[in-house]
């Protein structure tokens, strides 16, 4: 079980009637997209206060108080391995890397080890956080 980070009230004002609840969160908390904070509301840890039901849809009517618990990032459950890499720039953002053709990206059934998000959880320390866990985001 993840521990709580920390719990953010926000308050929904007249220029907010009529948002739905996962968009008004996504443009108030930095970071966080529509379909993240959707998930956050399915998981119980947004509550319109004095709601007895709170969904991602929920429409703001402009005067509500909104609790929303932050849980602290969790880390990607794999093994870093200290694979060579050919890095061709790296800088605090971005890692531009040269992959092997014969190299797997992820592990999957198969291939626990010895991927490329196997040899990048040894070699970059400072990953993002995507939704919630730490791990690195590839784009092909």
């Amino acid at each position: 079980m993840r521990e709580i980070k920390e719990i953010l009230i926000l308050k929904a004002d007249i220029e907010d009637r009529g948002k739905r609840l996962d968009g008004f969160l996504s443009e108030r908390i930095e970071g966080y997209t529509k379909s993240y904070t959707s998930r956050l509301v399915e998981g119980g840890l947004v509550e319109i206060v004095d709601k007895n039901t709170t969904r991602p849809g929920n429409k703001l009517k402009g005067d509500e108080e909104i609790k929303v618990t932050i849980l602290e990032d969790a880390i990607l459950d794999v093994v870093a391995e200290d694979i060579p890499l050919d890095i061709v720039y790296e800088d605090k953002h971005i890692v531009i890397i040269n992959k092997t053709p014969n190299m797997v990206i992820h592990p999957a059934a198969g291939h626990h080890s010895g991927t490329l998000v196997n040899a990048i959880m040894f070699h970059i320390k400072d990953l993002s956080t995507i939704s919630g866990v730490v791990r690195p985001g590839i784009v092909h």
